[in-house]
Order: structure tokens, then sequence, then C-alpha cells
């Protein structure tokens, strides 16, 4: 029985406990029905949370005019400004027209994809933008999420409403070296993962791809996984306690290996949108960018924040307070 337990507790014994950095200096209340909360707060504070929105879409603007310029211009005419190419290539010399030399299809199809490796090479830097706004997101979201004390103003009728606005800025100003560094991370998952798979895709075409490319594409998708649930953990984790930040990161690293189905799960909803505009095309292609644009961070930041409070519920500060008790029980024995 006592192995069975030990199993179960796995790497959470080595965890950083510590209490929760509210402003209010209340303690964490359980919360029965997680993913209807969650729902909850969404919808009660859904305007409050667009409000702050359209702030952090300034901190995505590098990343949207890059996408624009892709979109726009095209792989393909971007390829050839990229190479240098003045006079359109001929690829129809397969069709015996007589037309003399011609351009080679598979060489042209490479060449566009040095415009995916510029792509995501620029991405992954413009996330270190999107860092800096995910620092005064998260902030907020995890205050919605405990409740926590806001800076209000009256409305007309003398209620007291967040002021997100100035929230945001503060959660920036406190986090934003702290979020810099996520967005190291961020920038190796977009600029390393996607030039990894750029190279795959590469040899694919290229017909050279062997055990070593597949290694590879397997090995990223793998860091991709772990990578992106480590950092749905260490956001809300910059935010939710006063302690190091490797601390931080080791309470980011453990949760993300021990619970893993549940972090797979999370991980499929986080991807999906991106999957279906991938997969899809015309007005639910838009549809669904447009929904991300108004919904998506705020959304997905809510969410983070409400997942990682539940096993700080469970475990981190069931725990935190265990041991204060017993470290009381210890002072009174000694006197």
């Amino acid at each position: 029985m006592e192995k069975e337990k030990g199993k179960k507790i796995g790497l959470l014994k080595n965890l950083a406990f510590a209490p929760e950095a509210r402003e209010d200096g209340k303690t964490s209340e359980p919360v029965e029905g997680r993913f209807r909360y969650f729902l909850a707060t969404f919808r009660r504070n859904n305007s409050l949370l667009m409000l702050m929105n359209l702030l952090f879409i300034v901190t995505l603007l590098p990343l949207l005019a890059l996408t624009l310029v892709l979109i726009i211009m095209g792989a393909e005419e971007l390829s050839y400004r990229l190479h240098g190419v003045t006079e359109l290539p001929y690829f129809l010399s397969f069709a015996g027209m007589g037309y003399g030399s011609s351009s080679d299809v598979i060489a042209a199809k490479l060449d566009m994809l040095d415009v995916y490796s510029w792509f995501f090479l620029f991405a992954g830097v413009a996330m270190f933008f999107v860092a800096i706004g995910l620092a005064g997101v998260m902030h907020v979201c995890v205050k919605f999420i405990w409740q926590d004390a806001f800076v209000t103003k009256k409305d007309n009728y003398g209620n007291d409403v967040p002021r997100v606005v100035v929230e945001f800025f503060r959660g920036i100003k406190k986090y934003w070296w702290q979020m810099l560094i996520v967005g190291v991370f961020l920038f190796v998952l977009m600029a390393g993962a996607g030039n990894a798979y750029v190279y795959f895709v590469g040899s694919i075409w290229a017909g050279t791809a062997g055990a070593g490319e597949w290694i590879l594409v397997i090995v990223t998708s793998l860091a991709v996984l772990f990578g992106s649930v480590f950092c749905m953990f260490l956001l809300p984790m910059i935010v939710m306690y006063d302690i190091g930040f490797d601390k931080k990161m080791r309470n980011a690293a453990i949760l993300t290996l021990q619970m893993p189905l549940q972090n797979i799960f999370l991980f499929a909803i986080t991807a999906l949108p991106f999957v279906l505009i991938a997969v899809v095309s015309g007005f639910f292609n838009v549809l669904i960018v447009a929904l991300l644009l108004v919904f998506g961070c705020p959304f997905y930041c809510l969410m983070y924040a409400n997942y990682t409070q539940y096993f700080a519920e469970k475990i981190i500060t069931p725990v935190y307070n265990a041991q204060i008790s017993r470290s009381k029980k210890n002072k009174k024995l000694k006197k």
C-alpha cells in the first residue's frame, strides 16, 4: 500500500510549496467543478477581458504583420525576391512544347521553403513582444480566477468596476523580465521547431529523408509537446507565487511530467484552432482567425490560470499549510 501511494506522489514531493501571492491575503478556497467555474468566470468578465485583449493585440502586431506579408505576397513571390529571381521560371518542359530549358520544380519548391524558414525565425523574435503582453494578461486572468482584489473605479450606479487597463500595465511592470525568459522558450519553440519541420519537409521533397530526419521530427514533436505544456504551467506560476524563478520552473516541469493525460488534453484544446486553420480554407479559416484574435488570448490565459490553480488548490497550498502547521507545533514542543 505504501509503495502504491509512493508511485502516485512521484515527483510531486519535489515541488516548491509556497503561499499564493494574493493581494487580499486570503487563502485558496476549494472550487467544485473547475470547468464550470472557468466558463462562469469567462462569461462574467467577458467585456473586461476584451478590453484587456485590445492592449495585448498591440504586442501581437509584429507577428500579425509578418503573417499578413506572407499571406498577401505569397511564399512564391517572396521566394523570387529572396533569391533575386527577376524572370518567372518555366516549368513545362515535360509537356514537350519545345521551349528549351526549364526550371527544376523541386528546386523551386525548396527555395520556397527558405521563405518559411525565415518566417519562423522572425516569428520567434516576435514572441518576445508577445511575452511582454502576456505579463499583463496573465496578471489580470489570475486575479479573476482568484477573485482577488483589483484596482477599481465607481461606475454610474456606484458599483466597483475593476480597472483592467491599470492592472494590465501593473502586470507588465512586475513580471516583464520573467516573461522575457518565457519569450526565450517561445522563440525556441517557434524558430527551432518550425525550422526543424521545414527541414524535414524539404528532405521529403528532395527524396533524401532518412532515419536521422525521422528521428529529428519525432524528437522535435515531443519537445514541442513538453515545451508547450511547460509554458502553460509556467505562465500562471510566474504570477501566482512569490518565489525564485528557478522554483517556478521546477514546479512547472514537475506538473508537466506528472500529469501527462490531463496535460495532453489541455494541449489538444489549445492546438485545435491552429490545426483547423491549417486544414480548412475560405470563410471558416477567416472566422477561426477572427475568433482567436478577439477571444483567444484571454480565453487561453484564463484556462491556464484555472488549470494551474486546480493543482495549487489540491496539492501545493494544502501541503504548504500542513508544513506551516507542523512547524508551529514543533516550536511549541521545543518551548
